[in-house]
């Protein structure tokens, strides 16, 4: 399965200057939960603006200029070149594990057209940002309306989106 995760403000903002525009810990833990033992691939910025590599993951940063490596960790020059890697390294490892496509914008506009689900925190306050989650067609997928978030700094929901 290939799957997209992101938390999407009201106007689409996921980011600005290399930073979320909140701070959700129910969010990062549901981010978690949906992606230990998985693998995840972003694209450089995202993947600096973490500080660092996410336990328990296989981490495949996109970039064309820095190379990443490590435990668990690769680097890969196009969203092609990342797939590529992490079926080999689901081959080599013989396991069955869920690909996620985990930011940034570029990356997400990549993995949309292929995805089978998407996991969306939809926060509901627009953000300013600088950064801005792709427009798709929302006909493509069914929709399952998750728990509704409120004790935090801003309501939110998690949406899962199922390709019909």
């Amino acid at each position: 399965m290939i799957a997209v995760i992101a938390a999407v403000a009201k106007n689409r903002a996921l980011g600005k200057n290399g930073k979320l525009p909140w701070k959700l810990p129910c969010d990062l833990a549901h981010f978690k939960k949906l992606t230990i033992n998985n693998v995840v691939i972003m694209g450089r910025k995202t993947f600096e603006s973490i500080e660092k590599q996410l336990p328990n993951r296989i981490t495949i940063v996109i970039s064309k200029m820095h190379t990443f490596s490590g435990t668990n960790l690769y680097t890969a020059r196009s969203f092609a070149e990342a797939m590529e890697c992490a079926c080999k390294t689901m081959q080599s490892l013989q396991k069955r594990m869920h690909i996620f496509a985990a930011g940034g914008a570029a990356v997400y506009a990549e993995a949309i057209p292929l995805c089978d689900k998407m996991f969306i925190t939809k926060i509901d306050a627009a953000c300013d940002g600088d950064v801005f989650f792709p427009e798709f067609d929302e006909a493509q997928f069914s929709k399952k309306i998750g728990k509704k978030i409120i004790t935090e700094c801003v309501p939110y929901t998690f949406v899962t989106y199922k390709r019909i």
